[in-house]
């Protein structure tokens, strides 16, 4: 079975059996979903290039917002009735499925060749493609997973930093810092440990990281 549809090379994948979804997210911009079990396109998700299209949208630390659509150099923004120029080079860096609460949660690079400047930030989407909530964060995230429970998501940066938020409002539960680049990250049996790759080839264990997580 080969899925097709990226115009540039694919960055990321996730795949969720009990949803029967495949999500991939690329450097052209765009997340596609299709079925595992037979290949089938669903929809393609085109996340907001700026902070300014999030506010148009109503995504930002808020309900609402703009959810698939097709690729390209405009952007309909929700409650408008134009399309905006968006002059972007966004990359869909990591994706994430949380079939507990429906939700697929991306980590996108929106460069913006002219300022010189970077907009980095985590999408969180429903099944239906509705953009759901916009958080910006301050650092390249390397790696991200959901728990088990669906209501944490757990993310660590080239920066070294580890942070913890709630999935359906993508705010901070916790956050620390290891001080040198992490590379991926995993969690152990109940849950008990965070197990995290360092760039230096150490490996770090987090007892007890999330809240509510089996003694």
């Amino acid at each position: 079975l080969t899925l097709y549809g990226h115009d540039r090379d694919v960055r990321c994948v996730s795949i969720n059996l009990e949803l029967d979804i495949a999500v991939s997210g690329s450097l052209d911009g765009t997340c596609i979903i299709h079925t595992v079990r037979q290949g089938k396109y669903i929809q393609t998700l085109t996340p907001p290039a700026s902070r300014a299209s999030c506010r148009g949208g109503g995504g930002v630390d808020g309900g609402g917002g703009g959810g698939g659509g097709g690729r390209g150099g405009t952007q309909a923004i929700a409650g408008t009735s134009s399309a905006l120029p968006l002059r972007r080079c966004v990359s869909v860096e990591l994706v994430v499925v949380s079939p507990r609460n429906a939700t697929i949660i991306l980590h996108t690079v929106a460069t913006h060749t002219a300022a010189g400047t970077e907009d980095l930030a985590l999408h969180a989407y429903s099944l239906n493609g509705k953009l759901l909530r916009t958080a910006f964060v301050s650092d390249h995230l390397s790696d991200m997973l959901v728990s088990a429970s669906g209501e944490y998501l757990v993310t660590v940066s080239r920066e070294g930093n580890v942070a913890i938020r709630d999935t359906l409002q993508l705010a901070h539960v916790h956050t620390m810092s290891v001080h040198i680049p992490i590379s991926s990250v995993a969690l152990t049996l109940e849950e008990q440990h965070i197990m995290m790759s360092l760039r230096d080839g150490k490996l770090i264990l987090l007892a007890r990281p999330l809240p509510g997580a089996s003694k």
